[in-house]
């Protein structure tokens, strides 16, 4: 049901982006085929990106759903947490720690689900300005052993109604080539210190970066 949701949700942005925005998609062979266990990681300029990125992948591709991680916050506002909780949002309660705070992702993983991330944890202020990250998407790849879909969003900061209808904004999405954690940390493991694990973080962002430019 939630597959169905992603896929009509779809239907619904992919138009929207290309007739509104100066919509463009590159890398998109990296996210074809793919399907879970798998971590979705982007940098994170605007609260649409989750659907912003999906709705440059293939249509009915097996990567939907993705659990995107969201903070305990906006999941139990009386609206907007009623339809972010109907595309499969994971709950994350500030000051649980990482260990707790995700183990409802791992789970997913487990069932061979796909998990969104974005490791700079907040939203970014200026275009191109990425923020500090943050150990958990580290942890999580390590853990699960699941591999990772590097994502680059660019051109939505400032986004809003205005500029979307006048057709202002040149919007890019551009997908990496999927890598496992340990490829670029390899010495990384459970036991493995909060700053090596922030590091590791570190270098998934850096590899963002690269898309982005």
């Amino acid at each position: 049901m939630r597959r169905f949701l992603w896929n009509i949700t779809w239907l619904f942005w992919r138009p929207l982006l290309e007739i509104f925005c100066h919509f463009e998609i590159k890398g998109g062979e990296h996210c074809r085929d793919l399907y879970g266990p798998l971590i979705v990681a982007a940098n994170h300029p605007h609260q649409l990106d989750s659907y912003a990125l999906s709705a440059a992948m293939p249509f009915r591709n097996r990567i939907f759903p993705i659990h995107f991680l969201a903070y305990e916050h906006y999941v139990k506002m009386p609206i907007l947490g009623a339809i972010i909780r109907a595309y499969s949002v994971i709950s994350v309660t500030p000051g649980a720690g990482m260990e707790k705070s995700l183990e409802a992702p791992l789970q997913v993983l487990e069932h061979k689900g796909v998990v969104g991330m974005f490791p700079e944890g907040h939203l970014e202020k200026k275009e191109g300005e990425f923020l500090n990250v943050k150990p958990g998407l580290a942890y999580l790849a390590l853990k699960s052993g699941a591999p990772i879909l590097p994502i680059a969003v660019c051109g939505q900061v400032g986004l809003n109604f205005w500029n979307f209808i006048f057709r202002r904004k040149h919007i890019t999405v551009t997908f990496g080539k999927p890598f496992r954690i340990e490829e670029i940390a390899p010495s990384l493991n459970l036991g493995s210190s909060k700053e090596e694990l922030t590091k590791a973080s570190q270098s998934v962002l850096d590899r963002i970066k690269e898309l982005y430019r």
